[in-house]
């Protein structure tokens, strides 16, 4: 957690989520290299401090929150967010330093991500939501891990790029009736677009839409072929334009 704008506009995310659900926030800082030997004393006192005027204020707002340090970014991925519901994080480019690549939090951790991008202002989460649907195990799992977020959602649309393509083992018409079972109802579209890529046809989209909310499943294609290739996961942490829950 950084004292950044970025930073402030995903704490102020954080807050709407956990005054929702009544839910406990947990402060992760990421101190760095040049703590974990603990020599820099005053630079850690100064960490602390920071991070306790945080808790305060979030207090102030009528949420529980606890904060916790850690010296190496691995950890966040390896260790904390195994222990979370949700790990809220900035695209790679918005966050302070040293950086947690959000990749290697979903992958490292199995459970939910969600990615804030820049600034802000983000006054809704989950109330117009666009799901991108490819009929793979990542994407069930992302629809599911969302469902939480979503409730109760006016708007939410069910998209599948490039269907001939996606080689849907699951049709729309089953994402559907699954939403509705769950007091969710849902639209369900098709866009066939080979004029750019997968992930760029998705944010188009949802600035159609104006959601504010995007869910889909992280690497479909193994991790190392999108680091070769370039894949839709990779461009989608990179290029976001609105907040972004994923899982693996």
């Amino acid at each position: 957690m950084e004292s950044t704008p970025a930073g402030e506009a995903r704490l102020d995310v954080a807050i709407s989520i956990a005054r929702r659900h009544g839910a406990a926030l947990t402060l992760l800082q990421v101190l760095g290299r040049g703590f974990e030997t603990g020599c820099d004393i005053d630079a850690l006192l100064a960490a602390e401090a920071a991070a306790q005027a945080l808790k305060n204020r979030i207090e102030r707002e009528g949420v529980r929150a606890e904060w916790q340090s850690s010296p190496r970014a691995s950890d966040v991925g390896r260790i904390y967010a195994k222990q979370a519901d949700l790990t809220i994080l900035g695209r790679l480019d918005c966050q302070g330093v040293p950086d947690v690549p959000p990749e290697s939090v979903v992958l490292a951790s199995g459970r939910p991500i969600l990615v804030v991008p820049g600034e802000g202002p983000f006054e809704t989460i989950g109330r117009n939501v666009v799901i991108a649907w490819d009929g793979s195990r990542e994407a069930s799992r992302a629809l599911r891990d969302a469902l939480a977020l979503m409730v109760p959602a006016p708007a939410v649309t069910v998209l599948c790029v490039n269907p001939a393509e996606a080689g849907l083992d699951c049709p729309l018409s089953a994402v559907i009736d699954y939403l509705r079972d769950r007091g969710i109802h849902a639209a369900c579209e098709e866009v066939t677009d080979h004029d750019q890529s997968i992930a760029a046809t998705l944010l188009a989209r949802c600035t159609d839409l104006q959601a504010d909310l995007l869910v889909m499943g992280a690497y479909r294609h193994s991790h190392l072929r999108e680091i070769v290739l370039g894949g839709t996961t990779r461009q989608m942490l990179q290029d976001t334009t609105l907040p972004l829950a994923m899982s693996h």
